[in-house]
């Protein structure tokens, strides 16, 4: 600390403990008689931030040499130097005219955005999301230098600075419980705990909860840039020819599909006392809430994505998928339109062998009710693991379960009581995400502010396209409740129309 220069300055006597207690320094002003103030020099503050400097050096250095493969002897020279990070950078920069060759950063990222961090297993579970929205509405990163050191390494990876933060999207979960929660008691914390979902990275809880990746729907993790896939869409023919015959050229053909990165964006509530807590469980909890939002997200997009306004497109908007018309007002759903778009599929070579049905749970009622010509049902249970999501079979595929699947179409004079069911190779969708995400809490919305809670917005960024669309079924127009089956048969027959136009309602 720099004094302006005195006159009969008498040093201070020297402190009892210096390890703790701060040095002090007294003078008097010239022709003063007063007792002089003493002049107060925070040395642990001072070593804790030369500490912390330190280490931000060695970090920079390490990401530096890293990104623009210099050698670890040299980085190791660098950091035991007393150079300073302008210094150091100079000699990289020498190091690398003198390769006269391209940085090993830019090759990495000529395609697009490098997220991997190279974040060790036990960094990735250091980080914790709750601290960093705690720090962030409190406006202090003190406790949350290693979450706001990550926040700045994406910032500078993408070229842009956020509103919130920025959260990498491989971080793991943690197994273990605090001795205080009660997996058995709802009122000790039973009704926040999920335990088989403990297990695992941030993206394989996105998979499980949701449906259509859970199905088996492709899923491409940390992209760079604008992706596209090749697929074959003519294939070469065999011949039979003559000795010493001529072969007709008949070459494969193929295409592409892109992915490029658009933006999902979902928000959640989080009360005041929840972010202020520093267990597991709470970690877990307030991941768990941005992985249900995306995962709602993802599977309408996948279902019913426009197109349009920067949304993908999905399955039922997607042109050259197959489609079962049920009828003119739609038909009541039978085992025969379940056959019908088995067939459609497998006439165009798709897959069958992995198809899976997706309903709503008004047509998976409906469907359990189908029986034979010998009043035996149809439906057959499935009583391992997956019976949460996939609670049976029919025609000998499984049928899968969510209410993000319609079941308020309309159709001809079927106002609102149509449902849609799907029929698909799953795997044929592709999903890719850029291995970011972006948070936002708010504090002052209307919400969160009368409760006194934090509004947290996330933000991903995804894409999805479909490999092959004859791997795809729909059906828009089934009818699945007693009444809206009994009115579109009442039409018919006032009609004159047989029982085989209006699709029938069993087998």
């Amino acid at each position: 600390m720099a004094l302006p220069a005195t006159t009969n300055t008498k040093p201070a006597a020297p402190a009892a403990n210096h390890a703790e207690s701060p040095v002090q320094q007294t003078r008097e002003a010239p022709g003063s008689q007063a007792a002089p103030a003493p002049v107060t020099i925070d040395v642990h503050g001072i070593e804790r931030r030369a500490a912390e400097a330190a280490v931000e050096r060695v970090r920079a250095i390490q990401t530096m040499c890293r990104d623009f493969d210099i050698s670890d002897s040299d980085a190791d020279r660098f950091i035991r130097s007393e150079q300073s990070l302008d210094q150091v950078r100079a000699a990289v920069m020498d190091q690398l005219k003198s390769r006269r060759a391209t940085p090993a950063a830019s090759q990495s990222r000529a395609v697009g955005i490098d997220f991997n961090l190279g974040l060790s297993p036990q960094e990735r579970q250091r980080y914790s999301l709750v601290r960093a929205i705690n720090a962030y509405c409190s406006g202090n990163w003190n406790n949350a230098g290693f979450e706001r050191e990550i926040n700045q390494e994406l910032s500078k990876r993408m070229g842009r600075s956020s509103q919130g933060f920025f959260m990498p999207t491989d971080l793991p979960f943690y197994g273990s419980r605090d001795a205080g929660y009660s997996a058995g008691s709802a009122v000790d914390g039973g009704n926040t705990i999920a335990t088989d979902l403990l297990a695992g990275s941030f993206i394989d809880m996105l998979r499980k909860r949701s449906i259509v990746l859970s199905l088996g729907a492709t899923f491409l993790t940390g992209l760079q840039g604008k992706v596209e896939i090749p697929r074959q869409s003519e294939a070469t023919t065999a011949q039979w020819i003559p000795e010493n015959g001529t072969i007709t050229p008949t070459n494969a053909k193929f295409d592409k599909i892109a992915l490029n990165m658009k933006t999902i964006a979902s928000k959640t509530f989080m009360s005041r006392n929840l972010i202020l807590q520093s267990s597991i469980n709470i970690e877990n909890f307030a991941r768990m809430e941005l992985i249900r939002s995306l995962a709602e997200g993802i599977d309408q997009a996948a279902l019913y994505g426009t197109g349009a306004n920067n949304q993908p497109t999905g399955i039922a908007n997607y042109t050259g998928i197959n489609e079962v018309v049920g009828g003119e007002n739609g038909a009541p759903l039978s085992f025969d339109h379940l056959i019908e778009m088995e067939t459609l599929v497998a006439e165009k070579n798709a897959d069958v062998a992995n198809m899976t049905y997706l309903a709503n749970a008004r047509t998976i009622g409906w469907l359990k009710q189908l029986k034979n010509r010998d009043g035996s049902y149809l439906w057959k249970a499935i009583t391992d693991t997956r019976r949460n999501s996939i609670p049976g079979e029919l025609n000998g595929y499984p049928v899968a379960r969510s209410n993000r699947v319609l079941s308020d179409l309309d159709k001809g004079t079927s106002k609102g009581v149509c449902s849609d069911l799907f029929f698909a190779n799953w795997a044929d969708l592709i999903v890719g995400e850029w291995g970011v995400i972006e948070i936002l809490p708010n504090p002052y919305s209307s919400t969160a502010f009368d409760n006194g809670g934090v509004e947290v917005r996330a933000l991903q960024s995804v894409d999805l396209n479909i490999r092959h669309p004859e791997s795809f079924c729909v059906m828009r127009d089934a009818l699945v409740t007693s009444s809206a089956a009994a009115a579109v048969a009442s039409s018919a027959t006032s009609g004159g129309a047989s029982s085989e136009e209006t699709g029938g309602t069993s087998s």
